[in-house]
């Protein structure tokens, strides 16, 4: 999908076809997500810690 090229690049209706876009639900679970705020919680109140300092 990150091909310079025009010619060589996928088209739109293929990239939506890819099995990580078409799957997203099954792929990325609620779980997994909950915890990737959780983590962008902790950094964020640790950088506003730092700022602090």
């Amino acid at each position: 999908m990150l091909t310079v090229n025009p010619k060589k690049r996928i088209t739109a209706d293929q990239a939506l076809k890819v099995p990580w876009i078409c799957n997203r639900e099954r792929v990325a679970s609620v779980m997994h997500r909950q915890d990737t705020v959780d983590c962008l919680k902790k950094f964020n109140a640790r950088r506003k810690l730092k700022v602090c300092f």
